[in-house]
């Protein structure tokens, strides 16, 4: 038989991308039914999509054009030819320019509107139709796990449904965690990939390991003996001892990688028995565009809110930099984060109930206004960790691995490393061995 002899390819044996499938299901959560679908194919009907991000858009074309328009129609961004079975698609922000002269062409009109970027009124109101592109559920993943896992095991729905956080939480998981969670290897692990991601926010890491107390590092260096101290006055803040006006609330760690910034906060959570809200700069501006990236600030600063008494902890604060950089480029955005960032400091301070704990390596870098007191208070440098801290690091992120006299001789060994050197690196300790971390 020659190549053209042979059978088309079945489409259910066409595996398709977990992303797709994912926005495949959320646009059918969306539209409700293939009906209230289809009179969106009218002649005339014009459908407005909210909800979206901006690297939604290309995935939902994609969708859109290859597995939910019928037969013989096609999704275009511009007329070519006779408009007859053809949806047109815009977005908003830049392509809001090009809807007047689609208007008049009175074809079915769907327009993504990003968060992000604006949108004329007169399309936010009937006759066009409005709906929501809504976060993903447990319904979503029990149907996405049944076409990712279901062909190697048995899918324990109630099993997996018992593990998942709650619908508030899972409902605020970014694409990526939905993404990396759906990575394991079987239905049960992407669930506790799920429930790691909450446990992660709420002050356990993500195995479920103890995170480390701070009283036994108080008098090790000053660093952890003002840390120990805010953990205190927020205890006698939440017995009705003091006022939240009378306790230092911010604390600024800076310092080399690796010195443990992330270890102090993270023990400042365990100790004071409170929440740890946990994120960074980096975090935030993986975001990608500027009005993502400041949603996801304060929606982190919201979050913080919301779980007081808790620890904020905020790294690489230095990447907000500084106005007063003589640099010209990208200065609007720079000033732009700025603002945003200090106004969310300022409305954080005004609330009782959270400590905001921020870490950077060049604190130079950081715009004067950011480190005035009432924003942060103390700024103190973290040191190379010394024996007693490497040994507390060393039980807290090897726990179960090692005896008590192993953790004490790679901590001699390795006092004057940064700690996540000594974690990492095979270091030789006793009896010849050599350990691989």
């Amino acid at each position: 038989m020659g190549p053209s002899d042979e059978p088309d390819e079945d489409p259910a044996d066409i595996a398709i991308p977990t992303n797709e499938l994912l926005i495949a299901l959320q646009l059918a959560a969306a539209f409700g039914n293939e009906t209230e679908f289809r009179e969106q194919l009218a002649q005339g009907a014009i459908t407005v999509l909210h909800g979206l991000h901006t690297d939604d858009v290309k995935f939902l074309t994609s969708v859109m054009g290859d597995a939910m328009l019928p037969p013989g129609w096609t999704l275009e961004r511009f007329v070519h030819g006779s408009p007859r079975q053809t949806l047109l698609f815009a977005e908003s922000g830049a392509g809001a320019a090009f809807l007047p002269e689609r208007l008049a062409l009175r074809v079915p009109l769907f327009i993504a509107h990003v968060g992000s970027r604006d949108l004329p009124t007169a399309y936010l109101r009937p006759p066009c139709k409005q709906i929501t592109f809504l976060p993903p559920d447990a319904e979503v993943l029990m149907f996405l796990l049944r076409a990712s896992h279901g062909d190697m095991e048995a899918i324990d729905e109630e099993a997996i449904r018992a593990t998942l956080p709650s619908p508030e939480a899972m409902a605020k998981f970014s694409r990526e965690q939905w993404l990396i969670a759906l990575r394991a290897p079987t239905a049960h692990a992407v669930a506790e990939r799920f429930a790691g991601f909450t446990e992660n926010r709420a002050g356990k890491s993500f195995s479920g390991r103890v995170l480390p107390d701070l009283e036994a590092m108080a008098k090790r260096t000053p660093v952890h003996a003002e840390a120990w101290r805010m953990v205190r006055d927020l205890a006698a803040w939440k017995a009705g001892e003091v006022d939240w006006s009378e306790l230092t609330r911010s604390l600024l760690l800076h310092g080399a990688p690796g010195t443990g910034k992330t270890w102090i906060a993270q023990a400042m959570g365990k100790s004071a028995g409170v929440a740890l809200v946990q994120t960074s700069f980096a975090e935030w501006q993986a975001e990608g565009h500027l009005g993502h990236m400041l949603a996801a600030m304060r929606k982190s600063f919201a979050e913080a809110r919301t779980a007081a008494p808790c620890v904020m902890f905020i790294d690489e604060i230095d990447a907000v930099g500084s106005r007063e950089d003589r640099d010209p480029r990208n200065r609007n955005y720079r000033d732009q984060v700025i603002n945003a960032f200090l106004e969310e400091v300022d409305a954080l301070s005004r609330e009782p109930g959270v400590l905001l704990v921020g870490a950077c390596n060049y604190p130079t870098r950081i715009d004067p206004a950011i480190l005035r007191p009432g924003r942060f208070d103390v700024s103190l440098e973290v040191p190379l960790p010394d024996r007693h801290f490497l040994v507390a690091m060393l039980r807290d992120a090897l726990a179960g691995t090692l005896t008590d006299a192993d953790f004490a001789e790679i901590a001699r060994v390795a006092v004057g490393h940064a700690h996540t050197g000594v974690i990492r690196s095979p270091i030789p300790i006793i009896s010849g061995r050599s350990f691989r971390f």
